[in-house]
């Protein structure tokens, strides 16, 4: 009973809820207070220890996707009978996690790669952890002892690069903690103003503490250790991956030019991208590089190999490689296999180019292939030698000498560039498409065909020369110098097979420059021939050879002009190109180093006609550039000026091959030794092959220029390409 003033009788009014009336619920209550702590703990406990541990290892167990290109081989030069004269040749590459050769060993992978091996239960036992630690650090020892056995590497070797690599990888981290550093802000100033340090308060952000840990990419990928592994040593590796933890067997290829430097001139070189040639193409294409190159990829740079780069370069492929937090690779795909470079078959033939390369080398060498005469001259400091096919234009030889060996062009050493720098030869032009040098007497055939296109001599015109212009001691034939007499009379095919610059001399009166220019261009010559080689050189036809009467040059020049003199030059090339006009029926065919499809042809019986019927179609763009009477007496001409000894002095024929030529002397100017020149074409009845052979500096004995004539011409013969019956 409660104690209350109100009579028992009577019932009294509740006039509010009281916690005394219920002392169950105020037990419930107090229950529920200390309940609900007590469940948000534990139930904060499972959340962290059941629903959510896998957040606090995602660092450990996550997995990174990644796609990286795959280098692809590029294709082949091959020579038109099958001799490779460039090619991929694969290798193997071992790369090794840098984790794997860092030293001192990092603590904090140490530990990953040693939970790795545990179970989750066990993962919080230290001593099974630091047993695991030592049994990673025992696999490094192994490691490195298995890659000395099988590589065949001294381990100090092993070591120095390992170290080598771990340098390099130590500097980009401290080049990069510098940096970082650098951005970080500097500390605001004692004698700030209240306005600078309320500015700085809101606009600083907070210090959150210790950076994060700084770790590059390379300290989470593979380098490479060993350039160049067997194949055998290659599956061994692959078939035992438990010995080999850490190491990648990467495909790769380098480019080798297995006949050193036969063609060298023709072939060029293939080299890798550089870091800094890489940024320099990515500041020249910002919207990206149109041939997605990447560092150590190679490109041409020189040759043939610059030419039909496009042609011989592979394209990349690309592979999908996932890797653990390590680094590790767990599992990789090719999405996109590489594709091959396309191989490149030439026209030059490999036998062909060896001898005439051997024939330039011995007499650059002064051997045998000399004269005997010593006042004549010392040995050419250089020389070329061209054959090509003269209806379709393929060229058969385009060999230069001296030149550069193209393996170790790759990577030359000091002493080797030096000597090649100083070499008076100068071995790095190519001379066939390069050295424009002054023709000389063998010019004689353009201002002969000038004279007879333009009706100002005929063939049956004579003319007497007796061995000087004016005066006996002055302007002298060069054919006649220190003898009484002259040609005589002599007709305009005597006059270009004798080399009678008498002759040439009345016909330059009678002409002026400019017909003889004129016809020089109509013939290839001031330009290029058009050739699939970057770099050709289009010789110099003299400015003012193409002039009105009015600007006329001196008669002494213009004499000197149709004698192959007086600032003209032209290459090799474009000599050999005018014999393949004369041989041919009078169509400019194009050079080409690499053949087009076949075209159909056809022919008649003999001579002339038979050439020119199987000219390219793709060079038959128009009439013939010279008419049948000039083309007869040209022709009639040459095969006199390489048969009849009292013409040049030249003994360049073989026995039973026919042969149309002409020698040619020119003056190479500061009292150098003389440019000796043959050109023309073979078989002097059925013309198919045109040739150009010079030698610079060489004197005036046409001996020297007969023997690798000779020589050319037997390889013709040797090859099944000529008979000499």
């Amino acid at each position: 009973m409660r104690n209350s003033p109100v009579p028992p009788w009577q019932t009294p009014v509740e006039t509010r809820w009281s916690i005394d009336a219920l002392p169950r619920v105020r037990v419930g209550v107090l229950f529920l207070v200390f309940l609900l702590p007590v469940v948000a703990i534990a139930g904060r406990l499972y959340w962290l220890q059941v629903v959510i541990p896998d957040r606090f290892l995602a660092t450990w167990s996550q997995t990174t996707e990644t796609f990286e290109t795959l280098p692809a081989t590029d294709g082949r030069i091959l020579s038109s009978d099958g001799q490779v004269l460039a090619m991929d040749q694969p290798h193997y590459e071992v790369h090794v996690h840098y984790r794997w050769l860092e030293d001192p060993v990092n603590n904090d992978w140490l530990t990953a790669r040693a939970k790795d091996r545990l179970p989750k239960a066990q993962r919080r036992d230290k001593v099974r952890v630091e047993a695991a630690r030592k049994e990673v650090l025992a696999e490094r020892e192994a490691l490195w002892q298995s890659l000395a056995q099988v590589t065949g590497l001294p381990s100090a070797d092993l070591l120095a690069r390992r170290q080598e690599i771990q340098k390099r990888i130590e500097a980009m981290r401290a080049s990069v903690a510098a940096r970082r550093a650098e951005r970080s802000l500097p500390a605001l100033a004692p004698t700030a103003s209240w306005w600078e340090r309320v500015q700085a308060e809101l606009t600083t952000p907070p210090d959150r503490g210790e950076p994060a840990p700084l770790i590059l990419k390379e300290e989470l990928s593979a380098h490479r250790l060993i350039a160049d592994l067997p194949v055998d040593r290659v599956a061994f590796i692959e078939s035992q991956p438990s010995l080999f933890p850490g190491v990648e067997v990467q495909p790769a290829s380098h480019r080798v030019y297995p006949q050193d430097a036969l063609a060298a001139h023709l072939i060029g070189l293939r080299a890798e991208i550089g870091k800094d040639q890489w940024l320099v193409r990515q500041a020249r294409y910002p919207q990206g590089d149109p041939l997605a190159l990447e560092v150590g990829d190679r490109v041409g740079e020189t040759g043939l190999e610059r030419t039909y780069d496009h042609h011989l370069r592979g394209a990349r492929g690309l592979q999908r490689i996932v890797r653990d937090h390590a680094g590790q690779i767990i599992e990789q795909e090719v999405t996109r296999p590489p594709r091959t470079g396309r191989d490149l078959t030439l026209t030059i033939d490999a036998d062909l180019q060896q001898q005439a390369e051997r024939a330039l080398d011995a007499v650059i060498a002064g051997d045998s292939l000399r004269g005997t005469d010593p006042a004549l001259g010392g040995p050419p400091l250089a020389g070329s030698v061209v054959v090509m096919d003269l209806r379709q234009g393929d060229v058969l030889i385009a060999a230069s000498g001296p030149r550069i060996s193209l393996p170790e062009m790759q990577h030359p050493s000091k002493q080797q560039w030096s000597e090649w720098t100083s070499d008076p030869g100068r071995p790095f032009v190519a001379r066939v498409t390069q050295a424009a040098i002054p023709p000389g007497s063998l010019f004689q055939i353009v201002t002969a065909i000038a004279a007879l296109e333009t009706g100002c001599c005929s063939p049956e015109e004579r003319l007497t020369c007796p061995g000087f212009l004016n005066e006996p001691g002055q302007q002298r034939c060069p054919a006649h110098e220190g003898q009484p007499a002259g040609h005589g009379e002599i007709t305009l095919a005597d006059a270009v097979g004798r080399s009678c610059h008498l002759y040439f001399f009345d016909a330059a009166e009678r002409l002026g420059p400019r017909p003889i220019g004129d016809w020089a261009a109509q013939l290839g010559f001031g330009s290029p021939t058009g050739i699939d080689l970057l770099g050709e050189q289009s010789g110099q036809i003299p400015g003012r050879a193409g002039t009105t009467q009015a600007t006329r040059w001196p008669l002494g020049t213009t004499r000197q002009f149709a004698n192959g003199q007086a600032g003209l030059t032209v290459t090799p090339l474009q000599v050999a190109r005018l014999m393949a006009i004369i041989g041919n029926g009078g169509y400019a065919v194009t050079p080409r180093l690499t053949p087009d499809a076949p075209e159909p042809s056809s022919g008649s019986s003999t001579g002339i006609e038979l050439a020119s019927a199987e000219v390219s179609t793709a060079s038959r763009r128009g009439p013939p550039l010279l008419t049948d009477r000039t083309l007869q007496t040209i022709r009639r001409s040459l095969e006199f000026g390489a048969y009849d000894s009292k013409a040049s002095g030249l003994e360049a024929t073989l026995p039973g091959l026919r042969m149309a030529g002409k020698i040619g002397v020119a003056s190479s100017g500061k009292d150098r030794p003389e440019h000796l020149w043959f050109a023309g074409y073979v078989p002097a009845d059925r013309p198919r092959y045109a040739f150009a052979v010079s030698l610079e500096q060489a004197g005036s004995d046409p001996q020297v220029i007969a023997g690798v004539t000779r020589r050319v011409m037997m390889a013709l013969v040797e090859a099944g390409l000529l008979s000499a019956e």
